[in-house]
């Protein structure tokens, strides 16, 4: 009887803890969440990275270990010398914040598409130059930031965009 009772309270255990890693988290949950602020402390603790908020060179690349953490919901990598971001980071599509700001990301993955709950994307001083048609498609953008780019020729598209509400081109 203890056995199947232990067995039971492991299984309950299991199914909370995989349903709320998948579960989205209000801004106000996120803002109460543990922020991880080193992909170090990021990477020795993948599955429960929500936050992370990290600063500073990273020699281009994203470090090893980063395509573990796939809880991601609120990601600020700034100012990072990053060239481009790999095809794993965008497994997390749980992403609703996102600052790739002070980059050297001159266009836009097309992967940001895949982010269904995308909420904010802010891309500032990257150097981007034109803005692709499906960033006016992602469903639940209500802030795009491209302030201090080299934008030259673009249009804007709200066809499909009905939540956006906030956009700054600086």
């Amino acid at each position: 009887m203890k056995k199947l009772f232990l067995l039971m309270f492991l299984l309950i255990i299991s199914f909370i803890n995989i349903f709320s890693q998948n579960r989205l988290y209000s801004l106000e949950e996120l803002m109460k969440m543990k922020v991880y602020t080193s992909f170090s402390e990021a990477i020795a603790d993948p599955e429960n990275v929500v936050v992370l908020n990290v600063d500073g060179g990273f020699n281009s690349v994203l470090p090893a270990g980063f395509e573990k953490i796939k809880n991601l919901q609120w990601v600020r990598i700034a100012d990072a010398e990053l060239y481009s971001i790999p095809d794993y980071f965008w497994q997390n599509t749980n992403i609703q914040y996102l600052d790739l700001s002070g980059n050297r990301l001159k266009k836009f993955p097309a992967q940001i598409q895949n982010l269904p709950n995308l909420k904010s994307l802010k891309y500032a001083f990257n150097g981007l130059r034109a803005i692709p048609d499906f960033i006016w498609t992602i469903p639940k953008l209500e802030i795009l930031d491209l302030s201090e780019n080299s934008l030259t020729n673009f249009k804007i598209g709200t066809q499909n965009q009905t939540k956006l509400r906030e956009i700054n081109f600086s």
